[in-house]
């Protein structure tokens, strides 16, 4: 009777360490998995919230024209006011794509004063000058540096050349690069190009 006793014990005994084994395993199974699936969770939450900033930022870039982009900059103020005078808001505003290489209102403040009021009320010449400033397409910082020259809606030709790392356009220097917008793109350059017929 004794040696049935402790025979029961240990049979009992094995099942009890087996079963624990079991739970031992699930537990560990199961944990092992948990921290994946948050970490999985919240890699792709961090994932679409980049995503959706993204998303965002472009959608903001891309509902707005390249003449709307220059006005809200506060770096363009000036070179908005001559499209005005010049007639050329609605072609700015159209499909494109354009590329303008716009003077900050400070490379338009480096012309004489009585210069730039002669542009100012010579809607004509200002238009002329204006489109010696626009490319009929998409040219960003990055093309730039791969290109010698890029045509102007005025059908002249602007230099492109990259000096120690630094882009410039027709002898001014691109300073505020790629401002993207739906219908092209803006390079700020730090003086107001001067066409050849013009500056004579």
């Amino acid at each position: 009777m004794k040696k049935k006793l402790t025979a029961l014990t240990m049979v009992m005994s094995m099942a009890a360490f087996a079963g624990y084994g079991e739970k031992k395993h699930d537990a560990s199974t199961t944990g092992s998995k948990t921290p994946m699936t948050d970490d999985a969770s919240m890699t792709g939450d961090t994932g679409m919230a980049t995503d959706s900033v993204s998303t965002g930022a472009a959608a903001t870039a891309t509902n707005e024209t390249v003449l709307e982009k220059a006005e809200a900059s506060g770096q363009f103020s000036m070179l908005a006011k001559a499209i005005k005078k010049a007639n050329l808001t609605d072609t700015l505003k159209g499909d494109g794509p354009f590329t303008i290489f716009a003077p900050t209102d400070e490379a338009f403040n480096k012309l004489p004063q009585e210069r730039l009021n002669a542009l100012m009320d010579n809607p004509e010449e200002l238009r002329d000058l204006l489109l010696y400033h626009v490319a009929p397409k998409r040219v960003s910082s990055t093309d730039a540096q791969s290109i010698s020259e890029a045509e102007t809606v005025s059908g002249r030709n602007l230099a492109i050349t990259n000096n120690d790392g630094n882009v410039m356009i027709g002898g001014a220097k691109v300073i505020s690069p790629d401002i993207t917008a739906k219908n092209g793109v803006i390079h700020g350059i730090d003086t107001v190009l001067i066409p050849e017929k013009l500056s004579e």
